[in-house]
């Protein structure tokens, strides 16, 4: 069974999507912050970590930093979740450490649910290269 980490504080979003997720087969461990995050990776071994960007205490952007700056998590696929428009600096600096990028009044479940496989497929390609 696939894991999924899903880091976001809004409750209510994250319990609708986990449900989804596991009527799709997989597996969702849940996240209300940023702290703990990498250390929760690598006990969690998570095959996509789903990471709203607006996080009570560390932000979701640091915690994608500290992801990606961790020898033991830094091949995790990543799609980064915000509600909030941002600017296109910073929407780009976050796309070059992400493997997608996606806002969250745009999406439906099945939608997300499709985007994660894919990204779960294109993740298991490159690391077979």
């Amino acid at each position: 069974m696939q894991k999924i980490l899903f880091i976001d504080d809004d409750r209510n979003y994250s319990d609708l999507y986990k449900e989804r997720f596991e009527y799709s087969g997989y597996e969702v461990k849940q996240l209300w912050r940023g702290e703990g995050a990498v250390d929760a990776i690598k006990q969690y071994e998570p095959d996509i970590i789903l990471l709203d960007i607006m996080l009570p205490g560390i932000p979701g952007d640091k915690v994608l930093d500290q992801i990606r700056n961790d020898p033991q998590t830094k091949d995790t696929p990543v799609i980064v979740l915000t509600a909030l428009l941002q600017d296109d600096e910073h929407i780009a600096r976050i796309k070059a450490k992400a493997n997608d990028y996606l806002v969250k009044i745009d999406l439906m479940p099945r939608d997300l649910v499709e985007r994660v496989e894919e990204v779960i497929a294109q993740s298991k390609i490159q690391n077979r290269e």
